[in-house]
C-alpha cells in the first residue's frame, strides 16, 4: 500500500473512531456536549468531549475515587461537562491563569506563535 493509501486510511479509520465515540454517548450526555458546542464554550471537537463524558461515565460504573482535575478551562465547556456528569461525591478543580497565556518561547514550533497571536488579538473563536 502506498503512502497516500495509508493516509487516507489512516484519516477514515479516525473519522470512524470518532463517529463510534459521539454515538456511543448517551441522549442527556449527548445533549450536553451539543450544547456546549451551540454556545460555543469549548475549544474542543465533539469527539474529545465525548471521550470527556465516556471517561466521566466508565470512572462512575467502576466505582473509581478521585479528584478531577482540568487545568486550562480556557471558555469553560469542558468544565461545564466535567462538573455534570462526573460522581456527584467527587470533587472538580480547576485551575486557569483567567487572562492572557503567557507568549510562547523561542523554542515553541511556529503554529504556536500563530495560535498566541491569534489569542492576542482577540480573534480566538469557541
Amino acid at each position: 500500500m502506498g503512502t497516500r493509501a495509508r493516509s487516507l486510511q489512516a484519516r477514515v479509520s479516525a473519522w470512524w473512531r470518532r463517529r463510534a465515540m459521539v454515538s456511543s454517548l448517551r441522549p442527556a450526555e449527548r445533549q450536553l456536549v451539543t450544547s456546549i458546542r451551540a454556545a460555543r464554550l469549548t475549544y474542543l471537537s465533539r469527539s474529545k468531549l465525548a471521550s470527556l463524558a465516556l471517561a466521566c461515565r466508565e470512572n462512575a460504573e467502576a466505582g473509581r475515587r478521585g479528584i478531577y482535575i482540568e487545568a486550562g478551562c480556557a471558555l469553560g465547556g469542558s468544565t461545564i461537562l466535567l462538573s455534570r456528569l462526573k460522581p456527584a461525591e467527587t470533587e472538580l478543580r480547576v485551575y486557569d491563569v483567567f487572562g492572557m497565556i503567557p507568549p510562547p518561547s523561542e523554542e515553541d514550533p511556529t503554529a504556536a506563535h500563530r495560535r498566541y497571536e491569534t489569542i492576542s488579538e482577540g480573534e480566538s473563536e469557541g
